[in-house]
């Protein structure tokens, strides 16, 4: 019988290497595969946009001479979408819509005044010949029953209502999404204020089920899983006269 020859150093220092070579990429592969699918989104910021699109589709055909039957059909389109690479918690979201008359102003010597008011201020301008002179809520309700938006997913809701014709210049709508980086940890309810803005309270909400209000000076510890409690918004408005 013959005996196998013994390897030479250098066969075996190849086969070593190409063994090292093979653990090092497996153990690479592995490790970029955990980062980017798991440690990278985990750490990624959460982050939902919403947009609106509002329009007039049609008025009801009723006798002309009672506007009060009369009324105008507008159509508001919704959509939420989560472009990050993290699931999003969806809570409670809420919208409403303002009809808003204008006054015609000859006088606008204040109108300076108004520009900086406006430039300091959050989502406000100033007309030289036209200001808003009241605005009644037309219509309030919640916005998406859905309570999670996967990576890249997006959720659309259009709404139909109807206002009577010639009774508003403009109709001002706002939307307000909140989220949260982990489900089931706060829970947020709405309101409508006695000066008729959306009001929302914020609720902790305990393992046991229980809930706590959370207050307008209080912080978020770094250790609360609802850190990263957001709240998004839109607005857009639309002539119907």
């Amino acid at each position: 019988m013959q005996i196998p020859e013994k390897r030479s150093f250098d066969q075996r220092l190849n086969t070593w290497v190409q063994t090292i070579g093979i653990i090092v990429a497996a153990s690479w592969g592995v490790y970029t595969f955990v980062y980017k699918e798991i440690v990278v989104p985990k750490g990624a910021p959460i982050n939902v946009s919403i947009a609106m699109t509002m329009k007039r589709v049609s008025d009801e055909k009723t006798d002309l001479k009672d506007l009060k039957k009369k009324y105008a059909a507008i159509e508001l389109t919704f959509v939420a979408e989560n472009p990050s690479t993290r699931m999003v918690f969806l809570l409670p979201s809420a919208w409403i819509v303002y009809g808003v008359k204008i006054a015609n102003l000859p006088d606008r010597s204040s109108f300076r005044t108004d520009a900086e008011i406006a430039l300091k201020s959050d989502a406000r301008f100033a007309e030289l010949h036209a200001v808003p002179r009241d605005s009644t809520v037309v219509v309030i309700g919640r916005l998406f029953p859905d309570d999670v938006l996967k990576p890249g997913e997006k959720v659309v809701r259009t709404a139909i209502f109807h206002i009577p014709v010639g009774t508003y210049d403009l109709l001002d709508a706002h939307a307000m999404v909140p989220s949260a980086r982990k489900g089931k940890a706060v829970d947020i309810k709405w309101k409508l204020s006695d000066d008729n803005q959306l009001m929302p309270t914020t609720y902790r909400i305990a393992k046991d089920g229980s809930s706590t209000e959370v207050k307008m000076n209080e912080q978020y510890p770094d250790q609360d899983p609802a850190v990263e409690l957001q709240n998004t918004r839109a607005m857009t408005q639309l002539s119907v006269r």
